[in-house]
């Protein structure tokens, strides 16, 4: 288990996942994107690369310019 990063939780990410794929057809490119970031998150904690996602996803927070910071809140994902 990860030692947690408020985002990666993978429980709560898979839902909102699910449900956001739901309202795409099957098959659409937008659910297959949604179905492979599943996959991705399902593969990281099951491979038991919690910590090590973690520490990217700091990394990668940490790294970012004020301007892709408000891009992302912008896009609500941050």
């Amino acid at each position: 288990m990860s030692r947690g990063h408020p985002n990666f939780l993978p429980d709560e990410t898979l839902r909102t996942l699910e449900v956001i794929a739901e309202k795409y057809d099957e098959g659409s490119p937008e659910r297959a994107a949604l179905e492979v970031a599943a996959k991705g998150l399902l593969f990281i904690h099951a491979a038991e690369h919690g910590n090590a996602f973690v520490t990217y996803l700091e990394q990668f927070d940490a790294e970012l310019m004020e301007e892709q910071r408000r891009h992302l809140e912008r896009m609500g994902l941050r």
